[in-house]
């Protein structure tokens, strides 16, 4: 494996040399996950379907889970998740963390305001939040911390 040490030790100078290290965020250690169906039994109830029939689990991304629920259950999916998860991680309505910039500044794309659902949760640092289907098959989406301070800051090295 190439490393900084290896790189910076064998390298031989040139004055016409930049080095740019990137790394996109903090990659945050979860140590505790909360399924949210076997936590939170009966929030299955809340969530909309798909054109099958299926429930839509939580998905997203590594810093939130988007969370798809039907327009009279949004007020209590909310409350369950925010009482639920308080001390672990935020628990937000869609538009509030848009008008935050918490994805970054409008105009978004409508693909995304699609899938983003209507609720979304952003976990603290050492938290994650998953669905749990089988033992073969576990959920995460909102496993690196997404609210920490080293989550939403990029690194980068000049040399």
């Amino acid at each position: 494996m190439l490393t900084f040490e290896y790189v910076f030790k064998n390298y031989k100078k040139d004055k016409d040399t930049l080095f740019l290290f990137t790394a996109d965020h903090g990659q945050d250690t979860c140590s505790e996950m909360h399924y949210l169906n076997i936590e939170y039994p009966g929030i299955e109830g809340y969530l909309k379907k798909g054109g099958r029939g299926q429930v839509l689990i939580p998905y997203g991304e590594s810093r939130a889970a988007f969370i798809q629920v039907k327009e009279d259950k949004i007020e209590k999916m909310l409350g369950v998740l925010k009482d639920g998860l308080r001390g672990k991680a935020g628990v937000f309505r869609t538009d509030e963390v848009l008008r935050l910039g918490v994805f970054g500044p409008p105009p978004y794309h409508s693909s995304f305001l699609k899938r983003i659902g209507q609720v979304v949760v952003l976990p603290y640092a050492g938290q994650s939040v998953g669905w749990y289907v089988d033992e073969n098959t576990k959920v995460k989406a909102g496993y690196h911390g997404g609210l920490t301070e080293e989550e939403a800051l990029t690194q980068l090295v000049v040399w």
